[in-house]
């Protein structure tokens, strides 16, 4: 297990699993920054697996384990693991919400009602998702503690997540025209992006587009899919394109969206006083763009395996489950096959 340079410039990661039955191997780029950040992520494996090699530490583990040794424990491995994006942010909600409260109670003392109660209490204001999304991730940790014998059991074992009801789409174009005439450039950019192309808009794809991702000669972006760990690519319109090589001569960013010609975190906040501004009811959320594009798109009558690899799903199944009800034209078809009753 090292840190290794390939011949054109690319530093990576490469070592066997703790089990020592694969080779597991993590890109990290080109530079100092990619070889600082390689370094670090081959420091954090080696650590880990000195502690998975030390029978005195798991035996004290095994004894006691509060909630913070196991998040520690767990973010080190999740890390060594390459885990990003997502999971930084529940690693940003875990400190400053979950473990000031919780972080000194043993986990076989922690049942599934005190952390639903808890989930529910702490985060007032999230919806029914976001309160699934956490228990979720902590639902992941106490398997994982069991699975490296750290606990004996998962205190969520039993627990599972409601079903959502589905929201009804409500965005019309006029309201994302309206949003964008009163939102910040950059936000607006933003919103404009998502309507011709669909992408999340968030960190993982909106926000992490760069300029160099626009494939000019082909009318096309390409997009890197967190969530599935696949590429895609995404035509544009001829006159989308047009807007986009005007902003780009105005900025002096690599990011597409950015601020003061830095990269933004996120635009969901001036996206929402932008619907306060032209009184777009507050259910409505930017990801709901993402949702318009795709259901804009099957209720023209686009394949929906075609709608599904623009959408970067993992499955046409995927897109046909949270989007069927959109595609009329089938169920139409469908009716008129009905004999009349006379």
């Amino acid at each position: 297990m090292s840190v290794q340079k390939r011949p054109n410039g690319t530093y990576y990661v490469h070592h066997r699993d703790y089990e020592g039955k694969k080779n597991w191997t993590k890109t990290m780029g080109k530079g100092p920054d990619a070889y600082a950040a390689a370094q670090e992520l081959d420091a954090l494996i080696k650590d880990k697996k000195r502690q998975l090699r030390n029978p005195t530490l798991v035996t004290s583990i095994q004894e006691v384990v509060y909630l913070d040794d196991l998040a520690g424990l767990y973010y080190k491995d999740r890390k060594a693991a390459g885990w990003k994006k997502w999971f930084d942010h529940w690693c940003q909600i875990m400190n400053r919400r979950i473990l000031p409260k919780l972080a000194q109670i043993p986990v076989k003392h922690l049942t599934q009602d005190t952390l639903v109660g808890f989930i529910l209490n702490e985060f007032p204001k999230a919806s029914q998702t976001t309160h699934g999304n956490y228990l979720s991730y902590l639902k992941m940790m106490f398997n994982w503690g069991v699975q490296r014998g750290y606990i004996e059991k998962n205190p969520l074992a039993y627990w599972k997540r409601r079903v959502t009801p589905q929201k009804e789409l409500t965005l019309t174009l006029e309201d994302i025209n309206k949003i964008r005439a009163v939102a910040p450039p950059h936000t607006a950019l933003g919103i404009e992006f998502v309507a011709n192309t669909g992408v999340r808009p968030g960190p993982s794809e909106l926000l992490a587009l760069k300029w160099s991702n626009i494939q000019w000669e082909q009318s096309a972006v390409r997009v890197f899919a967190e969530k599935t760990q696949k590429w895609r690519t995404i035509p544009l319109k001829p006159e989308f394109l047009d807007k986009l090589r005007a902003e780009k001569e105005l900025s002096n960013s690599d990011f597409i969206i950015s601020f003061r010609d830095k990269q933004v975190s996120t635009i969901h906040h001036s996206f929402r006083l932008a619907c306060r501004k032209v009184e777009v009811p507050d259910e409505v959320v930017l990801y709901d763009i993402r949702h318009w594009f795709c259901s804009t798109l099957l209720s023209q009558g686009v394949p929906v395996k075609t709608v599904s690899v623009l959408m970067g799903h993992a499955s046409a199944k995927m897109t046909l489950d949270r989007y069927a009800h959109v595609i009329i034209g089938d169920a139409d078809k469908a009716i008129a096959q009905l004999p009349s009753l006379g």
